[in-house]
């Protein structure tokens, strides 16, 4: 079986993947959980680039797990204001807005 799909003939991989449908759909579960967690990341973090990249590439996830956990590790998100201290600040004022 593996001699399928690593001989020199491009075909026997499309052959391969045509006679085992699941390792196909296997494959591209895999590609599309870390490219849709990477291209996330990359919009939340405002890395117009690796998003680009991200989206463009084809790497079987390879390029995206580098990008998750060795790229995007070291930025953050700021949040200018969270939820909780937007309900704090309306129930003190009364639920009134500040004019």
């Amino acid at each position: 079986m593996l001699d399928k799909i690593f001989s020199a003939d491009p075909n026997s991989v499309f052959a391969f993947l045509a006679e085992n449908p699941l390792v196909f759909f296997l494959i591209m579960a895999w590609v599309i959980f870390w490219k849709g967690l990477a291209l996330w990341k990359a919009s939340r973090l405002s890395h117009k680039w690796w998003f680009v990249i991200i989206l463009i590439a084809n790497t079987l996830g390879v390029l995206e797990i580098i990008y998750i956990y060795f790229v995007a590790r070291k930025y953050t998100v700021e949040v200018e204001e969270s939820i909780e201290e937007t309900e704090k600040t309306a129930a003190t004022d009364g639920g009134k807005e500040a004019e």
